[in-house]
């Protein structure tokens, strides 16, 4: 049985990367396997989102940051305002 646990907060700079962080490392102890999904994000300088290649590096998750890059809200906006939002989910 899949099980799923969101990690969420109300404003930036909340501490929820950390507390994402712990929840894995403690997960990992206990399961064969634990994964990562970020749906909405931003881009860093380098293009990736920082928490997804946070997360990768410490899952050791074999795909590539363009492949767990999320979406941005700015794509979710245009999406929405192009009639597109369906393109977004399957995404």
């Amino acid at each position: 049985m899949s099980m799923s646990i969101l990690v969420t907060a109300t404003q930036r700079g909340s501490g929820k990367s950390t507390v994402a962080l712990g929840v894995v490392s403690l997960l990992e102890s206990y399961l064969a396997q634990v994964g990562y999904f970020k749906p909405i994000g931003r881009r860093g300088l380098n293009g990736t989102d920082p928490d997804v290649h946070l997360m990768k590096d410490a899952l050791g998750l074999p795909f590539s940051l363009e492949e767990m890059c999320p979406v941005t809200i700015e794509e979710v906006h245009r999406s929405l305002s192009d009639g597109t939002y369906d393109a977004v989910l399957d995404r």
